[in-house]
């Protein structure tokens, strides 16, 4: 069915039909997002529009967890292991789910035998060369690197300026533009990024801290932030 809605709005293209004079109508969004994966493969332009509920879509919510990590460990430093378990298996980092267990099993073990603690953050900065597989080693360290590095800059830099350092240096931005559903994701970062905007244009001096405490708020009380955003692919 996809596929031949596909084809025939691209043979009305071919015969001069203006691609804004073209509408489809369907129940459900995902039907719209499987179209516009068609769509761009046949190179088509397509604008389509929903709400969309930035505390409760996936990707929404690993930015968020992502915040919230750099927050909490500004605040408790060696304290946001649940938090970090979760992150490294995030899609954005290609690390091993059995990587992740070992590291995991790790700081628990050690944890168990030893007076002084330590943590998943702490024994990710240590890994030594070859002790997990090449592709795990190397997105931790990057990982590792990066979450070092916001975790400083959040003293240096505006919530905005910190937030955008962390798209792009983290490939967050990359992972976007090269996934198959770039338009949709897209979308949920920009508006997750307005809503930024927004509350530091209330508040320009807003820290990082005060900024996810909201994000909170907005989840215990059941009042998610709902922006109306238009997704548009060539």
């Amino acid at each position: 069915e996809f596929a031949a809605i596909t084809l025939q709005i691209e043979s009305l293209i071919a015969d001069g039909v203006p691609p804004q004079e073209i509408a489809v109508i369907y129940k459900e969004h995902k039907a719209g997002q499987e179209l516009a994966r068609y769509f761009q493969r046949k190179g088509i332009p397509v604008s389509a529009k929903k709400k969309v509920n930035i505390l409760t879509e996936p990707f929404g919510k690993k930015i968020i967890n992502l915040l919230r990590y750099i927050a909490l460990e500004n605040q408790f430093p060696y304290s946001g292991d649940v938090l970090l378990f979760e992150i490294m298996h995030y899609d954005f980092y290609e690390i091993a789910p059995m990587d992740v267990a070992r590291i995991s099993v790790a700081v628990n073990h050690h944890n168990y035998n030893n007076e002084e603690k330590t943590s998943i953050r702490r024994q990710i900065a240590q890994i030594g060369k070859g002790e997990l597989s090449g592709e795990s080693q190397q997105q931790i360290k990057r990982l590792s690197e990066d979450l070092e590095y916001w975790i400083k800059e959040a003293y240096n830099l505006t919530l905005h300026n910190l937030f955008e350092k962390m798209m792009v240096r983290g490939g967050i931005l990359a992972y976007v533009l090269k996934s198959d559903q770039k338009t949709w994701l897209m979308q949920v970062l920009t508006s997750l990024f307005n809503f930024l905007k927004e509350e530091t244009r209330k508040k320009p001096d807003l820290s990082l801290r005060e900024f996810v405490n909201l994000l909170d708020l907005l989840e215990e009380n059941e009042l998610p932030d709902r922006k109306s955003t238009r997704l548009n692919s060539s």
